[in-house]
C-alpha cells in the first residue's frame, strides 16, 4: 500500500500495519519513551487558522496555533492523524510530530496516542485474524511504534495565494521520515535507512526481511538488535547490528547517506561488514492543497 500523503511518512508503518491486520492484505533500543523535541518556531505562523484540501479531495489538512490535523475523507481505512508542529517561515520548513491517529469504519473505531495503545490494538487484530503473536513480535512492534513517535517529519512548504504545496525534506538529522535506499542485487534485494534499518533479501529461495530500530544516532554511529522475518508475523532475534553513517546534502532530493556495518550477525550474508553502502534519498512527491477556509 502506498503512503496516502508523503508528509505522513512517519506514521505510514503504523497505518499500513493496522490496515494489513484489518484487511489481511533488548533491550535499550526497544524502549517506548518519546523523547524527540520539535525545534523552536522561527518567524510568523503562516498556517494557523487555515484548512486545506488535497487536490484529489481525499484528504484535508488544518492548523491551529500548535496542532495540525490530517483527515482522510475517502478511500482510506484511516480517519485522522494529529500532530504537534513548529515552523520556520524564513526557510519555509514545517516540523511535525505525531500525537495520535484514529482508524476505523462504520462498525468500529479506535484512537491511538501511545505505544501501549498501539500494542493493544495489534494484539487484538492478531487474535482476530489468527496471526502469530509472541514476545518477540511484541518487542518488534513496540520498537516500530516508538521510532515513529520519535521521528520528526520535516516538510518544505510553499504558499501561493490559495495554494499550499508540501514536499518531504531531509534536514540532515536521524531518525528521519525521509527514506534512503540502495539496491543490493538485481533480484529486488535492498537496504533502507532512515527512521529504521531494513534489509529485504531475495537472494535465496525464501524472501527474508531484516529490521533494526536504533534510538541513538549520536557521533555518526548506530547500534540495535536485528530481527529476521519471512512473513512479518514471526520474528527471530539475531543479535546486534552496528555501524557508522554519514550524510551529504539537505533538501527534497539528491541527498545521500553512506552506511558501513561494523557488526553483523553471522547468519546475515546479503550485506557485509567493512563495505560502504551509499544510499540515495527517495524523492518525495509534492502534495498540493487548495485553501478551503
Amino acid at each position: 500500500m502506498k503512503k496516502f500523503l508523503k508528509m505522513a511518512a512517519a506514521v505510514a508503518a503504523i497505518l499500513m500495519a493496522l490496515s494489513f491486520a484489518s484487511c489481511s492484505d533488548d533491550d535499550d533500543d526497544d524502549g517506548d519513551e518519546t523523547t524527540s523535541q520539535l525545534p523552536a518556531s522561527v518567524g510568523t505562523n503562516e498556517l494557523s487558522g487555515t484548512t486545506w484540501t488535497a487536490a484529489n479531495g481525499y484528504a484535508t489538512f488544518s492548523f491551529t496555533d500548535s496542532v495540525a490535523t490530517s483527515k482522510f475523507t475517502s478511500g482510506s481505512y484511516f480517519n485522522e492523524v494529529k500532530y504537534s508542529y513548529s515552523y520556520n517561515s524564513t526557510s519555509k520548513l514545517l516540523y511535525l510530530k505525531m500525537i495520535s491517529l484514529a482508524e476505523g469504519n462504520s462498525e468500529s473505531s479506535v484512537t491511538i496516542s501511545s505505544v501501549d495503545e498501539y500494542i493493544a490494538e495489534m494484539k487484538k487484530n492478531a487474535q482476530k485474524y489468527n496471526e502469530n503473536w509472541d514476545d518477540t513480535r511484541e518487542t518488534v512492534e513496540r520498537a516500530e511504534a516508538t521510532i515513529w513517535l520519535n521521528t520528526i517529519i520535516v516538510s518544505k512548504y510553499a504558499l501561493d495565494g490559495n495554494s499550499l504545496s508540501m514536499a518531504e525534506y531531509f534536514d540532515g538529522n536521524f531518525p528521519t521520515a525521509a527514506n534512503f535506499s540502495y539496491d543490493l542485487d538485481t533480484n529486488g534485494s535492498y537496504l533502507d535507512f532512515g527512521s529504521r534499518l531494513k534489509i529485504k533479501d531475495k537472494s535465496g529461495d525464501e524472501k527474508m526481511y531484516y529490521y533494526a530500530y536504533p534510538t541513538d544516532y549520536s557521533d555518526g554511529k548506530f547500534s540495535a538488535t536485528l530481527y529476521k522475518t519471512a512473513d512479518k508475523e514471526t520474528y527471530t532475534s539475531l543479535g546486534t547490528v552496528a555501524g557508522t553513517y554519514s550524510s551529504t546534502g539537505t533538501g527534497t532530493s539528491g541527498c545521500k547517506v553512506t552506511v558501513t556495518f561494523t557488526t553483523l550477525p553471522s547468519s546475515v550474508s546479503i550485506v557485509k561488514t567493512g563495505t560502504a553502502y551509499t544510499l540515495e534519498m527517495e524523492d518525495g512527491e509534492t502534495t498540493t492543497y487548495t485553501k478551503s477556509n
